[in-house]
């Protein structure tokens, strides 16, 4: 998964802990259901840390299981090149599935996408794409780039669900037209609850002062890994767990 896609994409493996985001699992499954119908895009939308991606992949994982499902493709911010040429929604997917896939000669993925959307629009997009991370690449004209996915092809043929950070959408992308949102918060009260039971600790083995910080998904697993080293180094704290998660950011 790393390798592919530059980030753990792997939800299931073992020993990972994955808290059902049920709402927006709800939210992501009618949006799919719905889509003949209103062939909106759907954005998922959250701040750092607060599982967009898993969220996403987690359902993803769950659809697998269906006998009816399109070819989905995934592409992370980092596979995105914004070069003139790939303002054009079929450059991006063709340089996405070259990199993911390979290519047996020149020009095969350019071709076979474009049989693709000489189909007739179906009750099951000829493609599902998602994009994940818009805000990750700042220069791209996404504002253009899903301005050309509304319109034929691919609007009725390609349904496309995205993740992208509050500040970036609100400054960038908040007036694109047509686009369906939601807003991922960090764990709830339920969530919280269910994270504790899969790592088995509870609240009183954390600070009151941290429990708001371990809502979010990403600190909450790195105050889990910390704990084994609470004896040699020391209590986990706000400030310290800030740091150590932007230490392994810089790892990473």
């Amino acid at each position: 998964s790393r390798a592919a896609f530059a980030q753990n994409l792997a939800v299931k493996a073992p020993g990972q802990m994955l808290i059902q985001r049920q709402a927006t699992f709800q939210t992501i499954s009618t949006w799919a259901n719905e889509w003949p119908t209103h062939h909106q895009p759907l954005v998922i939308l959250g701040e750092e840390g607060d599982g967009k991606t898993w969220a996403v992949a987690a359902w993803l994982d769950h659809e697998l299981s269906k006998k009816e499902l399109p070819p989905f493709l995934f592409i992370p911010s980092m596979m995105v090149r914004p070069i003139e040429p790939i303002i054009e929604p079929i450059m991006l997917i063709v340089e996405a599935l070259k990199h993911q896939l390979t290519e047996p000669y020149p020009g095969y993925w350019e071709k076979r996408l474009k049989r693709w959307l000489e189909r007739p629009a179906d009750k099951l997009p000829v493609l599902l794409l998602i994009i994940d991370g818009l805000n990750e690449c700042h220069d791209m004209e996404w504002q253009l780039f899903l301005t050309k996915l509304a319109v034929e092809p691919w609007t009725s043929r390609v349904a496309v669900l995205m993740t992208c950070r509050n500040v970036f959408w609100k400054e960038h992308l908040s007036g694109t037209s047509g686009i369906s949102t939601w807003q991922l918060t960090s764990y709830n009260d339920s969530e919280l609850d269910q994270a504790f039971a899969a790592t088995q600790l509870t609240s009183q083995d954390f600070s009151a002062d941290l429990l708001e910080l371990l809502r979010i998904p990403r600190y909450f697993d790195m105050a889990v890994r910390l704990r084994t080293r609470m004896d040699t180094e020391g209590e986990i704290t706000k400030e310290r767990l800030i740091y150590e998660d932007w230490r392994d950011k810089q790892e990473r």
